[in-house]
């Protein structure tokens, strides 16, 4: 983070180069004449849907909130208050009536990148 001349603060100002968000949460990269386009490398489509969930971790006792922000037929992206170190979780939209086994394969800050286990999901109950 840039610094201030003579206060030696952390500036609160963002340099045009620095990774803002979009709305789904994901990094985009500003340059000096706005936003530059990137290439999609998604192998499926993604759809917003910003829909309460609720995360279930095999060594840690009770449930957790969260919000899947986007959703494809191969994974999910969900952001959730709770640090989620654990590399696989159950996911669920109904209060556990079903659930999804999910794999985590990245992480930045509160969000979370996941990939439906067993291959891809035709039908998740959203």
């Amino acid at each position: 983070m840039p610094l201030r001349t003579g206060d030696g603060l952390p500036s609160t100002t963002q340099s045009p180069q620095e990774a803002t968000r979009n709305q789904d949460g994901r990094k985009k990269m500003n340059g000096p004449r706005g936003s530059i386009p990137m290439l999609e490398r998604r192998a499926s489509k993604r759809l917003t849907v910003n829909q309460p969930a609720l995360l279930r971790f095999r060594d840690i006792g009770g449930v957790h909130p969260c919000v899947v922000r986007n959703l494809s037929e191969e994974g999910a992206c969900l952001s959730s208050p709770v640090r989620i170190v654990a590399d696989e979780l159950d996911l669920s939209v109904d209060g556990f009536k079903s659930t999804l086994r999910c794999q985590v394969v990245w992480r930045d800050e509160h969000l979370y990148g996941v990939r439906f286990q067993g291959g891809k999901h035709t039908c998740v109950p959203l």
